[in-house]
């Protein structure tokens, strides 16, 4: 199997996204300082961050104790709308443009991963 199929494994994403969140709840300001937002800032809004991140750690164990289509279609939801979110935040300024448009492509690559993994579920 190519490194590409296995991308699109469900177990893989939903590991990686249960990772993710994990970090998010350990870690909340790192997010934000990856992605260029002021220390002061980061640590005012690390408890959306902790929410973000229990919502990653429940969609990714979800998938992982087997929900199957509807937790990949829910993480697709959930990963277009951060990465529109986060267009109109860099557009705004809210968000440094060059942290900001990375973590839109990881958003975006997200949801794109889903969607090829719901495709060929088919």
């Amino acid at each position: 199997m190519s490194l590409p199929s296995r991308l699109l494994r469900p177990r893989f994403v939903a590991a990686g996204r249960a990772a993710l969140g994990v970090s998010m709840l350990a870690r909340p300001t790192l997010v934000p300082l990856l992605v260029g937002v002021e220390t002061a800032a980061a640590s005012q809004t690390a408890w959306v961050v902790q929410m973000l991140g229990a919502r990653e750690v429940a969609l990714g164990v979800g998938l992982l104790a087997g929900g199957g289509r509807s937790w990949v279609t829910a993480g697709v939801f959930c990963d277009t709308v951060d990465a529109a979110a986060l267009v109109l935040a860099v557009r705004s300024g809210a968000v440094p443009r060059n942290g900001g448009s990375a973590i839109v492509a990881v958003a975006g690559l997200a949801a794109l991963v889903g969607l090829l993994g719901l495709r060929r579920a088919r």
